[in-house]
């Protein structure tokens, strides 16, 4: 199973690192054609690149964004469990006087 979670998980990068590649090679490609006009079907391609480039930097930056929130609410959390352990162990001790 989790060899089936590797796999996946490489293919779905590399068609992720394709995309971005395919993309930013069209738009340098095309970069200097000569356009035809307001319905230029080359510019429209370019604006779906540069759509597909957006979109996707857009998810790498909330994906980072969410990483960081996570790991320091985590590192937070873990700090106000481990004072409040410090902080109520001695009210439990129990003196034994036999």
């Amino acid at each position: 199973m989790k060899s089936l979670k590797k796999i996946v998980v490489a293919l779905l990068t590399a068609l992720l690192v394709l995309a971005l590649l395919s993309s930013a090679a069209y738009i340098a490609a095309e970069s200097d054609h000569d356009c035809s006009g307001e319905d230029c079907a080359i510019c429209m391609r370019v604006e779906v690149c540069v759509h597909t480039l957006r979109s996707i930097m857009n998810a790498f930056t909330a994906c980072a964004v969410f990483a960081a929130v996570y790991k320091i609410s985590v590192y937070l959390v873990k700090d106000l469990f481990s004072a409040a352990d410090y902080a109520g162990a001695p009210l439990f001790k129990v003196k034994l006087l036999n």
